[in-house]
């Protein structure tokens, strides 16, 4: 387990220079394209490359709007790009995530502004240019305050060159949008910039980067004139007045400049988790804002943004949100460390109080664990009890939500006209759904109460994005498990399937890191599983003398697979998902007589026994009933530059015993067995004639690790070419000579 830092670790990564210097010009002009780019008819770096990013210039400062009256965090762009083959016009459909600021409650504030161009050269040379129009844009809802803004740059084919730009505001003071210096297209110049108020400091974290081809910080000054109103009263009059004043509010700081060029396309494809982990970027967080002068000017500019730090903003409406106190202090926000986070947690009310608050659960927890004899009997029982009993409402989260104790509500209300949040977990129990972490809260406070030391574990699941771990920020995080040790094993639980064993995790949270929050000794550990998933597959055939093939089949299905198929038997009722699923694989074979075994015991194998038979009257070739999931499509980089990423080990073992009839033969494919990186990739083909016309094949693919390194992408393409070839492969039945 890696341990927590004592103190906050903040590292920075910019070259120091110790002189002002003088202002950088933009690294492209609008409208200014040179001859050279509409010409080009490939990219050097790249001749296979659709089209280029010849420049995506991006700038993030504070500002006001025109007239505005607030303060924002504005994010610029200005995206140029070369047209070079037919499939890269689809690079003119545009969309534009941004704040919707209207949404927020703010008016008389513009929310964005867009301009579009294409350029194309005409036969006698000159360039032709065209614009978009406004009503040509369209904007959609996505979540929350945010909207996507969406059109298409006009008359675009190859050769074009096409160029926007935007400007954005945006309350996302705490932790803006990440920059990324790589997309799925080739960039020449990837450049972005960042002015940081004195008063202000910002971590900006590379990630899969190694160094700049510019990396520069300067002064800059900078001042925004705003209108500053206050109101009085006259003596002995009820009518408010108010006195306009014109205050200059001192921006100035440190500007940062950081360059990347020549940038290669980002090469993977499938067998990857979430892309954007593995990109060329820059992640960005507030460390800190510490405001030595105090002025209302000041405060009245910046109460919208100053107010996002407040714990409860994300959970209130935007009419709600204008309620909230300005930060008391100078020192406004800080960012905590790992050590810091983690006392913050067990003392939220939301996260820690839940898990100590009590509630009526002895008699619910008695019954549970009665004639339990052990830790490991009564932690299963608990786990078991919670997840079939009280269902995911598909939503993640790290907090419990707020809810109302209607008898404690209704008194505290009468008596103080407020109303009071409950903070125990006696809601989502009694009304048995809720989220990720109330269901894994409960099962954490049940076995605490049942004598089993356990602790929230908080993650990032693998779609969600991997956790930076130089940003001490709780946001970062969306699902919660449990940590526990169970007479010496240490596990973790996550209670929220109701088909899944207590040794089994969900799927999307393997292989990340996590963090265990507790009083001592809280860190990093591994979300890994204890348990394989095996499949093993026995088929005993006999082909009589009429070429009719009959026999059994019997499958023994364990770990993930086996959840997956008692998802699918449920649903769509044993014999029917069975025999479709079987059917799909190997259409030229018929199942009856089917028969499952262990679907409630899910910590039992699931067996799934039929009886088979081809009866056609002219079988004369055999292939082996086993499938594998990855063929050449999950293998389409030809430059990978990322790992290998299966979710989690597997075994599959195919074994036909087959009888073949009196006066013919077989002919059977050779023996093989492949194998990379070691042998944590392996297969093997073993076929024997046993004699008396009988004949034994048995067949191993065995992924001992889950993730392989980047250098290994090739060698596995083939081995599973290799595997799939081999499978094709048939035992061919011919009359004896």
């Amino acid at each position: 387990m890696r341990l927590l830092p004592m103190k906050n670790l903040i590292i920075l990564f910019f070259v120091l220079v110790p002189y002002y210097l003088i202002a950088q010009p933009a690294p492209i002009k609008w409208k200014d394209i040179p001859i050279e780019d509409l010409k080009m008819k490939d990219y050097e770096q790249d001749p296979t490359a659709s089209a280029v990013v010849l420049c995506d210039y991006g700038q993030m400062y504070f500002d006001t709007n025109p007239n505005g009256r607030h303060l924002f965090l504005f994010y610029d762009r200005h995206m140029r790009i070369k047209i070079i083959k037919e499939e890269g016009v689809k690079h003119a459909k545009i969309n534009i995530p941004f704040h919707d600021i209207h949404c927020e409650k703010f008016f008389k504030e513009s929310s964005i502004v867009i301009d579009a161009r294409v350029y194309n050269l005409a036969d006698d040379g000159k360039i032709i240019s065209k614009k978009i129009k406004k009503k040509d844009i369209s904007y959609r809802d996505s979540t929350g305050c945010y909207k996507i803004a969406e059109f298409t740059i006009p008359e675009v084919k190859v050769g074009s060159v096409i160029e926007y730009k935007y400007r954005v505001p945006s309350l996302d003071l705490v932790y803006p949008q990440s920059w990324y210096f790589q997309t799925n297209i080739p960039i020449r110049h990837s450049e972005f910039r960042m002015r940081v108020p004195r008063d202000f400091q910002y971590l900006i974290s590379p990630v899969n980067i190694q160094n700049f081809d510019v990396n520069k910080q300067q002064a800059y000054n900078k001042s925004v004139y705003f209108d500053l109103y206050r109101y009085y009263r006259r003596s002995g009059s009820s009518q408010r007045y108010a006195i306009k004043n014109k205050v200059n509010i001192d921006l100035s700081g440190k500007s940062f400049q950081l360059v990347k060029k020549n940038i290669p396309t980002f090469t993977c494809h499938g067998l990857i988790d979430l892309p954007e982990d593995h990109k060329q970027k820059l992640n960005i967080h507030l460390v800190k804002i510490n405001k030595n002068t105090y002025d209302l000017g000041w405060e009245q500019l910046t109460y919208s943004l100053m107010t996002t730090t407040d714990d409860s903003y994300k959970d209130r409406t935007p009419e709600q949100r204008r309620m909230i106190n300005y930060p008391a202090g100078y020192i406004i926000y800080q960012l905590s460390d790992w050590g810091k986070l983690n006392n913050d947690l067990l003392k939220h009310e939301r996260f820690g109080l839940p898990l100590i608050m009590y509630w009526n659960y002895r008699n619910r927890l008695d019954s549970i664990i009665r004639g339990k004899e052990n830790q490991h009997e009564k932690m299963k029982a608990i786990y078991d009890y919670i997840r079939k009993n009280i269902k995911w409402n598909g939503q993640y989260d790290i907090y419990t939500n707020r809810v109302l104790n209607p008898f404690i509500g209704k008194v505290y209300t009468k008596i103080t006209n407020k109303v009071v949040n409950e903070k125990s977990l006696r809601r989502p129990f009694e009304n048995k759904t809720g989220t990720s972490s109330e269901i894994n809260f409960i099962l954490i406070y049940l076995l605490n109460k049942a004598g089993i030391e356990t602790h929230p574990v908080l993650l990032s699941t693998r779609k969600n994005g991997k956790v930076d771990e130089n940003i001490a920020d709780a946001e970062q995080f969306n699902h919660v498990i449990a940590y526990t040790e169970v007479q010496g094993q240490k596990m973790l639980l996550d209670a929220t399937d109701s088909l899944r064993p207590f040794y089994l995790l969900k799927q999307n949270s393997i292989g990340v890191d996590g963090l265990i929050v507790r009083k001592k000794d809280p860190g990093w550990i591994k979300i890994t599983n204890t348990k394989k998933n095996n499949t093993q597959i026995t088929s005993n055939l006999t082909l009589d003398d009429k070429l009719n093939l009959l026999g059994t089949l019997n499958c023994k299905i364990t770990g993930y697979e086996a959840l997956s198929f008692r998802k699918g038997l449920l649903k769509y009722k044993n014999k029917n998902f069975v025999n479709s699923k079987f059917q799909t694989e190997f259409p030229e074979y018929s199942l009856k007589n089917i028969k499952v075994s262990n679907l409630q015991k899910e910590t039992d194998p699931l067996l799934i026994q039929a009886g088979i038979s081809i009866e056609s009257g002219n079988v004369s070739a055999i292939k082996p009933m086993i499938s594998i999931n990855y063929n050449e499509n999950f293998f389409p980089d030809i430059i990978r530059t990322c790992p290998i990423d299966f979710a989690h080990p597997f075994l599959k073992e195919y074994e036909l015993n087959l009888r073949i009839p009196e006066g013919f033969k077989a002919e059977i494919p050779d023996n093989a067995e492949y194998k990379t990186y070691g042998d944590h990739a392996f297969f093997s083909y073993n076929i024997k004639d046993l004699g008396a016309n009988n004949l034994k094949l048995k067949i191993k693919l065995e992924l001992k690790i889950s993730k392989f390194p980047t250098h290994e992408y090739q060698n596995l393409a083939e081995f599973f070419t290799n595997v799939n070839d081999k499978l094709k492969e048939e035992i061919i039945i011919k009359k004896g000579i």
